[in-house]
């Protein structure tokens, strides 16, 4: 078994590597012909495709209300590692603001580039050596991060969370104690804290905490889950998908 992987998203130097996704479209042969080249040096081998679904650098120019929004309110921007999150306070030449993970704009779009890849590895015969895929993106490649993500994406994805959990209003109402909120109406409390550090709230006040911790958890997990079904019935085969992420 060996590993071969692919960046779809352009970087913002040249000397950071290359992508395919920009946005001036995506150049799925040349994705491609660099996977092949990657595996030529085993040819027998079977293969664990690597593939990190971020974004070209100017998405979110295109797409502002999709971008990430921290608790001071500013859009959050990182460079082809990391999140700056609000640090630095000024952008460097190296730094593009980042989508929401919770943004379905971004995310059916990377899908699209998933199926537009896999398609042609199929139609060049080269599916058949993968057996499993490595879904990596934004930050250091796990996704989630320490940080809150308060966009117009990540609150509709939390109202839906919700919905999920309590399944009725008058639940939600009696968990929360507030007899006005509703799955349309929930809002995030904002806290400027690093809520890895903060996992549980024991008093009955602290439940809308909670829970938005609790969803900023699980979101990019679901958010993984999507994206591996999605590979999966491209494929039309049975493969393994993998992620990986730090311990909280």
């Amino acid at each position: 078994l060996q590993s071969v992987s692919i960046r779809l998203g352009t970087r913002k130097r040249a000397d950071q590597g290359k992508g395919y996704w920009s946005k001036d479209g995506f150049d799925v042969k040349g994705a491609v012909a660099q996977l092949r080249a990657g595996m030529k040096r085993a040819p027998k081998a079977k293969y664990l495709l690597s593939v990190d679904v971020s974004a070209y650098p100017e998405f979110c120019d295109e797409h502002p209300e999709e971008t990430w929004i921290n608790d001071f309110g500013q859009r959050v921007f990182g460079h082809n590692v990391h999140s700056g999150y609000f640090l630095p306070k000024k952008m460097g030449p190296q730094h593009w603001y980042w989508p929401s993970n919770h943004s379905l704009v971004w995310r059916e779009a990377a899908k699209a580039r998933l199926a537009e890849l896999i398609d042609e590895l199929k139609r060049t015969g080269l599916s058949k050596l993968i057996v499993g895929v490595h879904l990596a993106g934004y930050h250091d490649g796990q996704f989630a991060t320490v940080h809150p993500d308060y966009s117009k994406p990540a609150i509709a994805a939390f109202r839906r969370w919700l919905k999920e959990k309590y399944g009725t209003v008058a639940a939600l109402r009696a968990a929360w104690g507030d007899p006005a909120v509703d799955f349309e109406l929930a809002t995030p409390k904002v806290f400027h804290a690093n809520y890895g550090t903060h996992p549980y709230f024991l008093l009955p006040q602290d439940r809308p905490l909670a829970d938005f911790a609790a969803f900023l958890k699980k979101g990019p997990l679901l958010m993984q889950e999507d994206f591996s079904r999605h590979v999966k019935r491209c494929f039309g085969k049975d493969i393994v998908t993998v992620r990986y992420c730090m311990s909280p």
